[in-house]
């Protein structure tokens, strides 16, 4: 396989999976977002880095956010949202977070490739990525283009920027308003 050929099939997939999401689910997020006080976001590993290039863009529309873990995160409670991403839907600290959002009310969406996991079940939403990933099982022969949890990693990181697209339409949002909250610390 080329270069060429090896992006053809990388974008290939993760619009595939795009094309997998449900759009009510999506709409349902956007509603989620909107009416939430606080937006709360939490991942572990890779896609905890995408969760947190999501907190910004929310920023930049005008959210409240936070990032779960930082040292800055206040309390969550009823009104707020947690926006709880786990590929495996089995993250320990993922599901423990959003154990704690359901105690203090909050809502809860979930966004995994596994509908069978413990963690969605926590969830008020579950958005599923329907990424086809395999740790340990066999895999096709030839290359491995996307290891581990890279596909759904690339989804979840294409889905939120278009979320952000999406709620930027809504509020009549454009990009030189956002541009006002970046930061200058820079």
């Amino acid at each position: 396989m080329n270069w060429r050929e090896a992006v053809e099939s990388q974008l290939g997939a993760v619009g595939e999976i795009l094309d997998g999401v449900r759009t009510s689910d999506t709409e349902r997020f956007l509603d989620m977002m909107l009416k939430a006080r606080k937006i709360f976001v939490v991942g572990r590993g890779r896609t905890g880095y995408i969760v947190g290039t999501f907190a910004m863009r929310l920023m930049h529309l005008g959210f409240d956010v936070h990032v779960v873990g930082d040292c800055t995160t206040p309390r969550i409670r009823r009104g707020d949202l947690l926006v709880a991403c786990s590929g495996s839907g089995r993250v320990r600290m993922v599901i423990q977070m959003a154990q704690i959002a359901r105690r203090n009310e909050a809502h809860i969406a979930f966004l995994t490739y596994n509908p069978s996991a413990p963690a969605p079940t926590e969830g008020d939403l579950t958005i599923l990525l329907p990424a086809q990933v395999s740790r340990n099982g066999p895999r096709k022969s030839g290359p491995v283009l996307h290891p581990l949890g890279t596909l759904f990693e690339e989804a979840l990181m294409l889905y939120m920027d278009l979320v952000v697209w999406r709620l930027m339409e809504r509020q009549g949002i454009h990009e030189e308003d956002m541009a006002k909250r970046h930061t200058n610390l820079e």
